[in-house]
């Protein structure tokens, strides 16, 4: 996806279309909850050099929050033993989703076991999967409603000691490209 964003700025470029571009740029910042920071700073990273230092296509702009964005991430202590928060924002902001980001949001709750309808469990699963946590959920066909049991995964502290890495790697590279 953020490939796509890509390719668009690109092409903004090749045909000369300054204000979009600038508008597009503006958009990535506004909105944080399209890409990680990491995920910008890789994008960028693979624009074009020659226009980066262009002032007309708004790059200036982008490098300064990828970069802010970057340092305050690393400054974050890492995640306590035994806190099974999950940060990421639920995008939709249905009555299931907002239960799903009470539970997500819970340092103590690893088990969630829910009692929904088809319809409801497959929206829950898809959030779940567009989210990309880690997080499985399957259903338990007993009962009416079947339960939809969700379960934080230890991924989650793998997860962000690979992101700080990532973090870092990133801001390195963004330093040497600049």
């Amino acid at each position: 996806r953020i490939d796509s964003f890509r390719e668009i700025l690109d092409a903004c470029v090749v045909v000369n279309k300054h204000e979009l571009h600038t508008r597009l740029v503006t958009y990535l910042i506004a909105n944080e909850m399209l890409y990680t920071p990491a995920n910008l700073a890789e994008m960028f990273l693979l624009l074009n050099k020659d226009n980066r230092d262009d002032k007309r296509w708004g790059y200036q702009k982008l490098y300064a929050y990828i970069d802010i964005k970057l340092s305050e991430a690393l400054k974050q202590p890492l995640r306590k033993v035994g806190d099974w928060s999950i940060t990421e924002g639920v995008r939709c902001d249905c009555n299931d989703c907002k239960e799903l980001s009470q539970y997500l949001q819970s340092s103590v709750t690893q088990t969630k076991v829910w009692p929904l309808a088809k319809a409801r469990r497959q929206h829950i699963h898809q959030a779940i999967d567009g989210m990309g946590v880690p997080v499985t959920h399957q259903t338990k066909r007993q009962g009416s409603p079947y339960k939809l049991v969700l379960r934080k995964t230890k991924r989650l502290f793998e997860q962000e000691s690979y992101e700080k890495g990532k973090i870092n790697t990133c801001l390195s590279k963004l330093k040497v490209s600049s």
